[in-house]
């Protein structure tokens, strides 16, 4: 039960932490997308194109809008079995909600209409407190997009927000992580099925990615403590007052 309750701390803890909108959001940008006029993509993007025509903003953007209208569809996640119309863009506009395979097929949508290349990448996303999950390839879905000659990766399911484990509801949290995200960082808890998306000289295999390291990045990434001086304090003070939970939950 103590494990059970540590664990539901550090969802608190991480919900806390990161419940201030990330300072690198473009707030002329933001503003600007969600205050878009309808809900036909053609129509979204063409005003797009008037705050901007660099295809990094206009992607910044898509991503603004889509993060702020469309939630994660907890029920559907559920789901035994996915049609095409689960996933599909007209299904995820029309009830703005979606899984991962239904953010990334949006993000592309948008691309399309802005003349932006874009892929969508399948692999695994694996949260910290998930368990180990050796029987699932795939079990995600995220973006890269071709801007100014480079691939750029972006997870807007996990850019938007996420599940609250204390009320399995979903909990709405820009993170600009997620836009144009840093490979390395991307790859502590994104294993794509082709490893060309890790954008690494040596990419990681399968057992690499549940051994001992990259669990232990995952554990540093959800407690904040990717920084390594702030890791290394994090230890010395372990050390010297392990946490203490008692049978309600709390130091």
């Amino acid at each position: 039960m103590k494990v059970y309750y540590l664990i539901i701390l550090l969802i608190f803890i991480t919900l806390r932490l990161h419940a201030q909108k990330d300072l690198t959001v473009n707030i002329e940008l933001y503003e600007h997308a969600l205050n878009a006029p309808s809900l036909d993509i053609y129509e979204i993007t063409e005003y797009f194109r008037t705050a901007s025509n660099v295809d990094s903003e206009l992607i910044e953007m898509s991503y603004y809008w889509i993060c702020d209208n469309i939630e994660y569809d907890v029920e559907l996640s559920r789901k035994s079995h996915l049609t095409d119309e689960d996933v599909s863009v007209e299904s995820t506009i029309k009830s703005g909600k979606a899984i991962c395979s239904g953010y990334s097929k949006l993000l592309c949508e948008f691309a399309f209409y802005l003349d932006i290349e874009c892929a969508e990448i399948n692999g695994i996303g694996q949260n910290y407190l998930d368990p180990k999950m050796d029987s699932i390839e795939m079990n995600h879905a995220w973006n890269a997009v071709l801007v100014d000659s480079n691939w750029k990766l972006i997870d807007a399911t996990w850019g938007a927000g996420g599940v609250s484990g204390r009320s399995n509801e979903y909990v709405k949290n820009l993170d600009m992580r997620y836009f144009f995200a840093d490979p390395e960082f991307l790859l502590i808890d994104h294993l794509p099925q082709d490893s060309t998306w890790q954008m690494r000289d040596n990419p990681i295999s399968y057992s690499e990615f549940w051994n001992e390291h990259w669990s232990e990045m995952r554990f540093r990434k959800f407690n904040n403590l990717l920084d390594e001086d702030k890791y290394q304090r994090h230890l010395e003070m372990m050390k010297r007052e392990p946490i203490k939970i008692d049978e309600d939950g709390y130091r």
